[in-house]
């Protein structure tokens, strides 16, 4: 079947997955995404936040990793650039040296990306804690291992060391790694190229919840032989619907395509495809907007 020029997307828009700075692969054009990540506010209760400082204060560790955890959540979601950061610091701290072993990797990060003065980021120790959490297999340590030996923070830039360590983030169930280490084995960056490999790693993402893998799932699933996966209609309607539903602007875009014209299985149910792509352009999606204009159009 020979897609129409707008569907051309769908299968070309593999790699919405996230990848470390500086991929050497040359990136097919991809649907567009707003520049800044949207976070949002955790909710909790005033009586439960109060019980859980109350923890905290008593010196117990998970606590006190919980407690820097929400704010640290709460400090990526305040419109108050760094609000809260000294406090999330100071819990974090408290958690490492009571033990706890997450905390080691969120110390780390705070260390290094934190808003803390001139001379006041001490890699050696991030280093040292990032170290510690990887011993114990923390997904996250791994992870920031991995982003230190990338860039050259506190150690020599090391970027074979980085992807290694990378992978062992992605088994150790950091979903970023995951969808990270999928684009690196499907296009055969720093990995030899292998596309069961690489979707081994994208279905564990989307398993996980992470709607661009499950939407980059969903496009491979409607075909592109290019990258070596099976094509599986079935599933690529499910993945993309799944994201879709969770108000995915890129999912409601490329699902919205495949109503309007239909693919495969799919006939076209312009009603729908239109219902879809209203949804990605009140998001702010641009490339639904002249899609939503052609939707149903006769080629």
């Amino acid at each position: 079947m020979n897609l129409p020029n707008h569907l051309a997307a769908l299968i070309s828009w593999v790699f919405l997955v996230g990848s470390l700075p500086g991929a050497s692969a040359a990136q097919p054009p991809v649907p567009a995404k707003p520049a800044v990540p949207v976070f949002v506010m955790p909710v909790i209760t005033a009586k439960a936040e109060a019980v859980l400082r109350k923890r905290a204060n008593a010196g117990e560790a998970e606590a006190q990793l919980e407690l820097g955890v929400l704010l640290l959540q709460r400090m990526l979601a305040s419109k108050v650039p760094f609000d809260g950061h000294d406090d999330a610091l100071h819990w974090f701290t408290l958690a490492e040296q009571n033990g706890s072993v997450p905390a080691k990797a969120r110390l780390a990060f705070m260390i290094v990306w934190g808003n803390l003065p001139p001379g006041g980021r001490d890699y050696v120790r991030a280093h040292r804690l990032a170290e510690e959490g990887a011993a114990a297999n923390d997904a996250l340590a791994l992870d920031m291992l991995s982003m230190m030996y990338y860039f050259g923070q506190g150690v020599a830039k090391d970027e074979g060391k980085a992807v290694s360590l990378e992978v062992r983030a992605a088994d150790a169930g950091s979903v970023k790694a995951q969808s990270s280490v999928a684009n690196r084995y499907l296009r055969g960056d720093m990995l030899e190229k292998d596309s069961v490999k690489g979707e081994h790693y994208l279905v564990l993402a989307a398993k996980a919840g992470d709607l661009k893998s499950q939407t980059t799932l969903g496009s491979l699933y409607f075909g592109s032989t290019k990258w070596g996966i099976p094509k599986n209609s079935p599933k690529a309607l499910y993945w993309l619907t799944a994201a879709a539903n969770a108000d995915y602007a890129d999912a409601q875009f490329l699902l919205g395509l495949v109503y309007c014209h239909g693919e495969d299985i799919v006939k076209p149910q312009v009603a729908k495809g239109k219902r879809l792509l209203r949804k990605a352009v009140a998001q702010g999606h641009k490339e639904a907007v002249e899609a939503l204009l052609q939707c149903g159009a006769k080629k």
